[in-house]
């Protein structure tokens, strides 16, 4: 019984203890020794210690802020000697035109933080979860836009924000990404409101590693990530798009200006112009909204690799792949490419589109002397790039196309469809990332090549063979009881048949997107809503019927024997009315 007194009795003490230092702690906060040190640095004798609070007025509300309660000599020019934080603040814009008056606007509305917390911890907001701890040294320019028009002229002072809103065009950011005023892309989220949304690092994050806050992002990692200047302005810039002002323009407490944002009008084409779209550079100082290089790369005359490895290289595009194509594609490539990541650039004039297919076209690199007719030559500078230099379809280009390249190490694959090949380098393969090389490479090479790749598979081995089966005729006899004449396929029970048997890899869309997809193995399912593809002339009814029969050699397409002939007739007229509807 003791025992529990004497518990008891430490905890009553322990408690007391707590409660006496909490109280002595707000008798005694943090900001009455920095007054009390900045009032004897300035030799006033006669003071008391107070919170100092100014409610700026906003469309939203007030503004409390209490920063001035410690940073007392923020407008004192003679305390530009006095320790932090009791130091001066020095012109934001280093002339005699600056107009911020700290003892109106006070320091929230530049650094963010907390204004209500009177200790530093708590002002400065430094939690994990709070939305917007204080901003620290340049990356306070972020903040200019809460009461600056910023689309157009660069703002004074902000030297990062403006360079970040360089960035922005000069990265293509603004082809995937909308901001209101500035872009209007469709294929990533709105970045209208970033600044209010996102702290600081959660921006810079996604901009380094884009998987980090989302596993499933379709953004590319580009190379440029690595020029900490670059993210840290861009940061700065993306932290500055805010849907709501603190003043609009007729509130505003410094100059507030408003007009359109100007790009450069083209009017006449040419390739030194494109080259200026294509590398994304500024001309006389005005955007020209391009940067195609920072995913697609392209070589010099020496044959050396420059740009982006997120996208196919386009060194040989103009001679794979007609003007109208390119024209086309560069306005919608989902049409060609239904599940392409490349956003479209149709608000590209016809003028700066021209100038980019005649800068595309002005490459004239090929392999010469010896290594024109060297397969391993012809397969790293032409191949490696999509499908791997270990042939396994996972080169520094595959990872963000759709479909992936395919996977030359499966013999078995290999075996089965050697004799498609010669045709799909000559020709392309529709709907795909694979282009026509009939007028890059001769005979000889795509013979090579073809050779190179077979051998390199080990397809020459004699322990695998695929069956050769016929597409079997409307009255022939089904091979499944009860043996039945087979009438001809019929869409409303090859719907059924997709539903119970496909849509778990290929989709209930069956735009091969299934919940089981992405756990398969290179490659995954095929997108059968990919007109492109499925319109082709080598994709029959007897190619259809062997894929589905017998599966489809080295992916995960299992052979679906089970099935009644009749059943995959009707799978097969599905399949072709879905393409029909498509076109």
């Amino acid at each position: 019984m003791m025992r529990d007194y004497w518990i008891l009795g430490m905890l009553m003490i322990l408690a007391t203890l707590g409660v006496s230092l909490s109280v002595y702690k707000e008798m005694r906060p943090e900001y009455i020794a920095y007054q009390k040190q900045y009032y004897e640095l300035t030799g006033v004798k006669q003071y008391e210690y107070e919170i100092k609070q100014l409610n700026f007025n906003t469309d939203s509300g007030i503004l409390i802020d209490r920063c001035m309660t410690c940073h007392l000599g923020a407008t004192n020019p003679a305390a530009s000697h006095f320790p932090v934080p009791l130091n001066f603040h020095k012109a934001i814009v280093s002339d005699n035109q600056d107009h911020h008056n700290f003892d109106k606007i006070g320091c929230v509305v530049c650094h963010d933080g907390n204004g209500r917390g009177l200790g530093k911890v708590d002002a400065h907001g430094d939690y994990h979860d709070w939305h917007s701890p204080i901003l620290k040294g340049k990356m306070v320019q972020a903040n200019c836009s809460r009461c600056h028009e910023t689309t157009v002229n660069d703002l004074a002072g902000a030297v990062n924000f403006n360079r970040g809103k360089k960035l922005y065009f000069a990265r293509a950011c603004w082809a995937c990404h909308t901001i209101m005023g500035l872009s209007s892309g469709k294929s990533a989220p709105d970045l209208t409101d970033a600044g209010a949304k996102f702290s600081v690092e959660y921006l810079k994050e996604s901009i380094v590693d884009p998987t980090a806050n989302s596993s499933i992002s379709k953004m590319p990692k580009f190379s440029w990530v690595t020029r900490t200047d670059d993210v840290n302005d861009l940061t700065i810039f993306l932290k500055g798009q805010r849907a709501n002002r603190l003043k609009d323009n007729k509130k505003a407490p410094v100059e507030y200006k408003r007009a359109d944002l100007d790009f450069l009008n083209i009017t006449s084409s040419s390739a030194s112009l494109g080259k200026e779209i294509f590398w994304g550079i500024s001309k006389d100082g005005i955007n020209t909204r391009g940067g195609c290089i920072n995913c697609h790369s392209i070589r010099n005359d020496k044959g050396e690799l420059q740009g982006g490895h997120n996208a196919p290289e386009l060194t040989f595009v103009a001679r794979s792949r007609t003007k109208a194509f390119i024209i086309e594609h560069i306005k919608n490539p989902k049409k060609h490419v239904p599940d392409t990541i490349m956003p479209s650039f149709a608000s590209l004039s016809d003028q700066a589109i021209d100038s980019l297919y005649k800068f595309l076209d002005s490459f004239e690199f090929s392999l010469t002397g010896e290594e024109k007719y060297s397969d391993i030559h012809i397969y790293k500078t032409y191949c490696s790039g999509c499908h791997g230099e270990k042939l396994d379809g996972r080169g520094p280009r595959y990872a963000l196309l759709d479909p992936l390249p395919r996977d030359f190490t499966k013999f078995q694959f290999i075996k089965s469809y050697q004799e498609r090949f010669a045709s799909s380098i000559k020709k392309g393969v529709p709907g795909t990332a694979m282009s026509s090389w009939e007028n890059v490479l001769d005979e000889k090479q795509i013979h090579l090549v073809k050779n190179y790749i077979i051998k390199m598979a080990g397809a020459l081995k004699d322990s695998y063979k695929r069956l050769n089966i016929e597409l079997p005729s409307v009255n022939a006899k089904d091979r499944k009881p009860p043996y039945a004449a087979l009438v001809p396929g019929d869409f409303q029970k090859g719907k059924i048949v997709f539903q119970r048997y496909c849509t778990s890899c290929h989709g209930k869309l069956a735009n091969g997107k299934g919940p089981n997809a992405y756990f398969l193995v290179h490659p995954l399912p095929r997108n059968l809503l990919n007109t492109e593809f499925m319109n082709q002339p080598a994709v029959d009814d007897k190619r259809l019927y062997q894929s589905i029969m017998l599966g489809v050699a080295g992916t995960s397409m299992p052979p679906h024997d089970f099935l009644p002939d009749q059943s995959i007739l009707d799978l097969i007229e599905y399949i072709k009315q879905l393409n029909k509807v498509q076109e």
